[in-house]
């Protein structure tokens, strides 16, 4: 970070800047205190976790690392700071800070910050964050602001969202979808993701509600926008942290769940799952396959889970704990061992489908066999292979104690499960049809879906929530036998999955009617102008994969302005619902996040353009303003599957001159977005004209990469 500053005052004043350890604390450590002091180091330990913070000066610059181990873990991470046009002093200013002061000077002065991280001892993370700044002092502020406007330029250039309206909204809307994108370019560009509560920026040090896990759900809020956005590059670090954990996962299979492939649960360390001792995993299998009572569980099994964390998906049964009598005492939560995300298993398909839409935005063949095809097929075996998975009489496969979306426990045919198994099973059949690959398990693959039970719905003689006979079908959560009776109308294979949108009626117009009439049954009194919104809901999606283009309105403009306030720590984190920079404390105090905007953001998205294939694992087709709002304008740029980069207008109603760029070559198709009437087509300014074509008439063209397609009545 480069920040100029020119006190133009008559008379200068110096600068100080103070760099202070995030924790600070008087500890006994035997045989370690006269050195820590000596060196300026604050050690803290929780349990066998050891925090060790330390201040220093090194070539005019002041310091400050941070060295973490656990047992035979450890990584470190350091921050230096420097200046530029002007004299600088260091000096300690408490055992907690070190000060730098630059000035007075007469013109700019320019304070670097520099910053390392890395799995090692100390040293070397603070030599590369030395290093940082030593090259950065060799360039002048004016070259650092060019390099760095001109990486922003570039970003900004690859996609746009413009809107109007009369009342103002759609401008609203607008800026909070160019500040999220402005949130990913800054926070998405590392090894890892950024932490979903807080991001970059949290305000309060190690003081993060959650701890230090990933969950999958409100990462992925964040994310899911961005290839529509041609913004497929800020995923990568979500992509490589859950590739980063696939042996582990492999592991896990087998150990936690007596499966193949691989499991990777609702909440997850950054690098996955320790491994089990063997008799622990046995026990395990058999209390969560729900072969042995839960009242039957050994000491040896609960003493092991004590000291393990309750947020982590596989110990999940585990409540958060009280202090009773100088000990800490976690509480069991209702019907172990589910918890709540312990059998929830919709998040690793979400996960893995999430790979191959990036895919389908890039077509990076690399990228598909090094990352996207291992997930999708590590996810499609185990849920081929997990053990609850059994035909009935007829030979159709049921699933039986599992759970869904942290609310339905221990229930058959779930809509999680199985949505999540079509969804990761029809992708991992194309993609290793691309590939040439493994033909033997697409066989087992396609043989799967053919005998998978279908997705619960209100019309099955066990369902949780049924219809009358003179109501419409609807899907919901899952069947009996089930340890929580908790019923809701379902429409996740719309919003998560990508199992079904407005392409979809074109060939299974069974399945899209009773997408309607799940959404149409979710919202029987109506959405009011004003709805309050989930911070995790993904309702504006959900409407605009129906063409319901005014439920659509309101779910992205009050997602935004009118949060629900389901907030983890109402009270403690102070009461403004949005705070002054659009973000919210949602997850905690100091945890400022964007979870909403990235909701909001898909939202918009796929009301502007949807380019879903009419069945998953089937060949995109681009949809034009399929649920856009009559009195909202809107001006886009945006990316398909496929590689075509869509740039398209509307303005009261009336669409403009559409134009699509191959950036891969291969078959462009789109529905023609204008009213039935004459069509005049440009492939490369080669124009031609059609008489008469129908609205929604599938458009063909067999493209190069670079040729520019247009479209216009």
């Amino acid at each position: 970070i480069a920040l100029q500053i020119d006190d133009q005052r008559q008379t200068p004043q110096p600068i100080r800047i103070d760099l202070r350890k995030l924790r600070y604390a008087h500890k006994f450590h035997s045989q370690q205190n006269h050195a820590l002091t000596r060196e300026r180091s604050t050690l803290i330990r929780t349990k066998s976790h050891l925090a060790k913070s330390t201040l220093a000066t090194e070539d005019d610059a002041i310091l400050l690392t941070q060295h973490f181990t656990e047992d035979d873990y450890q990584c470190s991470t350091a921050v230096a700071i420097a200046v530029q046009g002007g004299e600088a002093i260091s000096r300690f200013s408490n055992p907690a800070t070190v000060t730098l002061n630059a000035g007075p000077a007469e013109g700019p002065i320019t304070v670097l910050i520099a910053s390392a991280a890395g799995f090692s001892e100390p040293n070397p993370v603070r030599q590369r964050a030395l290093q940082q700044l030593r090259q950065a002092r060799a360039m002048p502020f004016d070259i650092l602001a060019k390099n760095t406007a001109a990486w922003w330029h570039d970003f900004w250039s690859r996609s746009y969202i413009r809107l109007s309206s009369d009342d103002g909204k759609a401008e609203l809307v607008e800026r909070h979808f160019t500040w999220w994108l402005y949130l990913m370019g800054s926070a998405s560009r590392g090894t890892f993701p950024m932490k979903y509560n807080g991001m970059l920026w949290n305000t309060n040090g190690d003081l993060r509600m959650w701890g230090g896990q990933q969950w999958w759900h409100n990462l992925s809020m964040y994310y899911r926008a961005l290839p529509a956005a041609n913004h497929v590059e800020l995923m990568q670090p979500l992509f490589n942290m859950y590739h980063g954990m696939h042996d582990s996962a492999a592991l896990a299979a087998r150990q936690q769940w007596g499966s193949k492939g691989i499991f990777i649960g609702e909440i997850s360390f950054f690098n996955g799952w320790e491994p089990l001792p063997d008799d622990i995993a046995s026990e395990m299998r058999d209390l969560y396959l729900f072969r042995k009572p839960w009242k039957e569980a050994s000491q040896r099994f609960l003493d092991y889970a004590y000291t393990r964390h309750p947020q982590c998906t596989r110990w999940n049964w585990k409540g958060v704990g009280r202090w009773h009598k100088g000990r800490w005492a976690y509480d069991t939560k209702a019907n172990p061992p589910t918890g709540h995300v312990v059998h929830l298993f919709g998040s690793m398909g979400q996960l893995a489908c999430q790979y191959w839409v990036a895919y389908q935005h890039t077509g990076d063949r690399a990228f598909l066999e090094k990352q996207a095809y291992p997930m999708l097929k590590g996810a499609a075996e185990f849920y081929r292979n997990y053990p609850n998975l059994k035909p009935d009489e007829n030979g159709t496969l049921h699933v039986h104690r599992v759970s869904h979306m942290e609310s339905t426990y221990g229930s058959k045919d779930t809509m999680g499960f199985l949505a999540a198994t079509r969804g990761v099973l029809t992708r991992a059949i194309r993609a290793a049809e691309i590939l040439d690959s493994d033909p033997e398990l697409r066989t087992a693959w396609k043989q799967t879906l053919q005998r998978l039970a279908p997705l619960p719905h209100s019309g099955l003689p066990n369902a949780l929530l049924q219809s009358k006979p003179d109501e419409p079908v609807f899907w919901m959560n899952g069947c009996r036998p089930s340890l929580v009776d908790r019923a809701f109308p379902s429409y996740y294979p719309v919003k998560f999955l990508n199992l079904c949108a407005l392409e979809t009626q074109t060939a299974d117009p069974e399945m899209f009617e009773r997408a309607v009439n799940t959404f149409d049954r979710r919202f029987a009194d109506g959405i009011a102008e004003d709805v309050q919104v989930n911070v995790l809901g993904l309702e504006a999606v959900a409407a605009a994969r129906l063409g319901k283009a005014e439920a659509a309105r309101k779910f992205i403009y009050n997602g935004i302005t009118n949060p629900y306030n389901n907030y983890c720590d109402w009270k403690g984190s102070g009461p403004p619902m949005v705070l002054p920079n659009r973000m919210t404390l949602r997850e905690g105090p100091g945890t400022p996040g964007a979870q909403r905007l990235g909701n909001a953001a898909y939202g918009l998205t796929e009301a502007l353009l949807q380019s879903l294939p009419a069945r998953p694992g089937g060949e995109p087709v681009i949809r034009l303003f399929p649920a856009w709002p009559k009195q909202w304008d809107a001006a886009f740029k945006l990316l398909a599957r496929g590689g075509f980069l869509v740039e398209a207008r509307i303005a009261k109603g009336k669409i403009g001159p559409v134009r699509l760029t191959s950036q891969r070559g291969g078959t462009l198709r789109v529905r023609n977005p204008f009213t039935t009437g004459p069509l005049r087509l440009a492939h490369n300014k080669s124009w031609d004209r059609l008489d008469k074509v129908d609205k929604d008439k599938l458009l063909t063209f067999e493209t190069k990469p670079g040729d520019v397609i247009v479209i216009q009545p």
